[in-house]
């Protein structure tokens, strides 16, 4: 199937259900309550130096102008995107202040800059975030300072590495902000720049000779988990514009070290301690924010390119477990690590990479739900929302998803149309539904098995509707391999834990001991402790320690895995073959 995919105007879209949610969340609880001058005081100061590299190096502002950039275009309530246009233009107004004669915006001083890579990091999202504000917002004096400061940086990059030999450079930031400016500047040398420049001292070659295996190398950061995705995902937006087959070939290898060598969690998440592994481990540092947003952004990047939507069931599993999960409930804590097994804990910075990845994926997550094909539209994610578009240059057409998703897989699909025209929907069918029903204006459905897309050809009329009907079925997940022979619990895209705190057991009690009665299971009940319309489940158990409470067979309730208080999500089967494969990983 030839596919041209491509994403649509922001102010097109609205989204509400629980990802709009989630966005407005993000934006009042977490973005309006920052202390801006928090992020501003290293850049006025200057009085880091090159030593420990951490913290006082690198703030992320880029990265938050970069977000706010997006919830400013993506906000539908009038009063909340003047807070937002008001907190992104007073961010960068201060940050420019800061930009010296020969374009440097950064925290070191004029002895120190340009001898470590959080340095060069830090730069590259700067040049990002202006860039792009430029872009959206016409803004002739980001488009100035962002110029200045990528031409400093070509001008300035350091052509022997001053550091220690097992830290290569990352190139983040870099590309992304280049291409972003090469974009609404005109200027291809920014572009060149990215593609063609060496990544660092100990690999010596370019973006578009990169060619690591995902968890290769024993450079750690060869093997570290952002970075690569990073460079991949940046690969995948080179092969967009020059469609060089190798440049596919990292995605491919990713896509196979994910879903045939153990790589991804149950959670949609990858990482421990900030790099790749394989063994499944889910406690301590795993899941790093930074390395979710970049899984979640690359596998957009490959649905574009490639067409195949069902990369997109990698991305709501992502979504909907490790990301939500790494922020609490209220919206205001982040979290720089989500493990499955274990407590979890706050990150106590509102700087540096984890928060304010995070703010960026959220502030991009409508850009995930449709794409424009060839002479239609795909719907890659389910959740209420809407989206105008244009056909033939007159023809407008309006599409409306009327959905409770992810609680149910029932989507209505309403379409408003000036004049009827036949255009093709595509549909993502997601994995963990084995066989999905369509029908036009309640006539007789088709069904689908087996299937991860779904192509409705039609000439629509105004007011036509379309019925999809995804049954939930919740399943038991088998686990693999230091969890192997335990089970999890998922329905449709949510993955389901266990809170000792809202369960009242004891702190002494081994959360690995116990047994599930598979068939005892019940739900889903209704459960607003994690968001307006959450699910849980009751199932009894038992323990070999048999000290869960007095009942030797309690009944437990099994939460989404954003529960904060959640500490184990594997289990001891009462009947082992009545587990099924995980449906991302078969």
């Amino acid at each position: 199937m030839a596919c041209h995919l491509s994403l649509i105007d922001p102010s097109h879209i609205t989204v509400d259900g629980e990802i709009g949610r989630r966005f407005m969340l993000t934006i009042k609880k977490n973005l309006l309550q920052l202390d801006v001058d928090k992020f501003l005081r290293p850049f006025t100061e200057r009085k880091v130096t090159t030593g420990p590299q951490g913290f006082g190096q690198y703030t992320g502002i880029g990265k938050l102008i970069d977000a706010s950039v997006h919830f400013g275009l993506y906000c539908r309530d009038a009063a909340v995107t003047r807070k937002v246009l008001a907190f992104k233009d007073h961010l960068i107004g201060e940050l420019l202040k800061t930009q010296m004669a020969d374009g440097y915006i950064g925290c070191l001083s004029v002895s120190d800059r340009m001898k470590v890579s959080y340095d060069l990091h830090e730069q590259g999202y700067i040049v990002m975030g202006l860039a792009n504000n430029a872009g959206y917002y016409n803004c002739s004096a980001s488009l100035e300072a962002a110029i200045k400061a990528a031409d400093f940086l070509i001008t300035n990059w350091p052509k022997e590495w001053r550091t220690d030999r097992s830290l290569t450079l990352t190139t983040l930031g870099v590309p992304e902000g280049f291409n972003a400016l090469s974009e609404v500047s005109g200027d291809q040398k920014y572009r060149d720049f990215a593609t063609n420049t060496g990544m660092g001292r100990s690999t010596g070659i370019t973006l578009r000779e990169w060619s690591i295996l995902p968890g290769g190398g024993s450079i750690r950061a060869q093997n570290h988990t952002y970075r690569w995705l990073g460079r991949c995902l940046m690969q995948l937006e080179l092969y967009s514009r020059s469609p060089e087959p190798q440049l596919l070939n990292q995605a491919r290898l990713l896509e196979k070290y994910l879903l045939h060598e153990d790589a991804l969690l149950i959670t949609g998440s990858c990482s421990h301690s900030e790099c790749w592994h394989t063994d499944q481990r889910g406690d301590g540092e795993c899941g790093e924010a930074c390395a979710t947003a970049y899984l979640i952004r690359t596998m957009d990047m490959y649905i574009q390119v490639t067409g195949e939507l069902k990369h997109g069931d990698i991305i709501e599993r992502a979504l909907y477990n490790a990301l939500f999960a790494a922020q609490e409930p209220e919206g205001r804590r982040l979290r720089y690590f989500t493990p499955f097994e274990g407590k979890r804990d706050y990150f106590q910075e509102d700087t540096y990479c984890c928060p304010n990845n995070f703010r960026r994926i959220v502030a991009e997550i409508p850009d995930l739900i449709y794409y424009r094909w060839n002479n239609g539209l795909a719907i890659n994610f389910y959740t209420a929302s809407e989206v105008r578009f244009e056909l033939d240059g007159h023809k407008s057409v309006l599409i409306q998803q009327e959905t409770d998703y992810p609680n149910s897989g029932n989507v209505d699909i309403r379409l408003e149309l000036n004049e009827s025209v036949e255009f093709p929907l595509y549909l993502r069918i997601p994995g963990w539904c084995p066989q999905a029903s369509i029908s036009i204006n309640n006539q007789q459905p088709e069904t689908i098995t087996g299937e991860h897309s779904f192509v409705l050809e039609h000439e629509w009329t105004n007011g036509d509707r379309i019925q999809l009907r995804m049954p939930m079925t919740p399943r038991w997940i088998k686990g693999r391999k230091i969890h192997s022979g335990k089970i999890a619990l998922m329905r449709g895209p949510l993955l389901f834990c266990l809170s000792r705190e809202r369960n009242n057991l004891s702190s002494e009690m081994d959360l690995n001991s116990i047994t599930i009665d598979m068939e005892s299971l019940s739900g889903p009940f209704c459960d607003q402790a994690i968001r307006p319309d959450g699910q849980a489940f009751k199932v009894r158990v038992w323990s070999t320690e048999r000290n869960i409470t007095e009942d030797s067979d309690p009944e437990l309730l099994l939460t989404e895995f954003p529960d904060p208080t959640g500490e184990a999500v594997y289990f001891i089967p009462s009947n082992p073959d009545a587990a099924v494969p995980d449906d991302l990983i078969k």
